[in-house]
């Protein structure tokens, strides 16, 4: 499967409403995965949290993850993340940036809704950099895959 270009990968992550797909680790060394809403800035993905949530207190705890981003049908496309994550406050994570998200996977007015009825819930925002990148996309085997 070829990797992606730079700019199918910012393409790919920019457009649709994918479900990432976070893996953490709980505190007995388990591993654990969320489903969830993601926002891709170029450099990073963005994820919002509520503080109490089972993946974010794993984060807390160790901050090593694995982010999978996939489109679920042909012609498949993926995209995995290992990197460190960097909780941050929520209080700087701007109303409108969240609303193009929910936007996203919600629609203009669902989206606004939910964000005028959430807006008070405590949240954190975990940014994940794109390190420890793997990239492919389509259903050709890679090479690596024959002896």
């Amino acid at each position: 499967m070829p990797k992606m270009s730079t700019a199918r990968l910012h393409a790919f992550l920019s457009r649709g409403a994918w479900i990432a797909k976070i893996a953490t680790i709980s505190p007995h060394g388990r591993p654990y995965v969320s489903p969830v809403w993601y926002e891709y800035d170029g450099q990073a993905v963005y994820l919002a949290g509520r503080e109490r949530a089972r993946w974010v207190i794993n984060i807390r705890q160790n901050p090593w993850v694995a982010v999978l981003i996939d489109s679920p049908e042909p012609p498949y496309a993926r995209v995995i993340i290992e990197a460190e994550a960097e909780i941050l406050s929520a209080a700087g994570y701007d109303a409108e940036r969240r609303l193009k998200k929910f936007v996203r996977y919600l629609g203009e007015e669902k989206a606004r809704r939910y964000l005028a009825e959430s807006e008070d819930r405590p949240r954190v925002i975990v940014r994940i950099p794109l390190t420890g990148l793997t990239t492919w996309e389509g259903l050709d085997w890679h090479p690596r895959y024959f002896w």
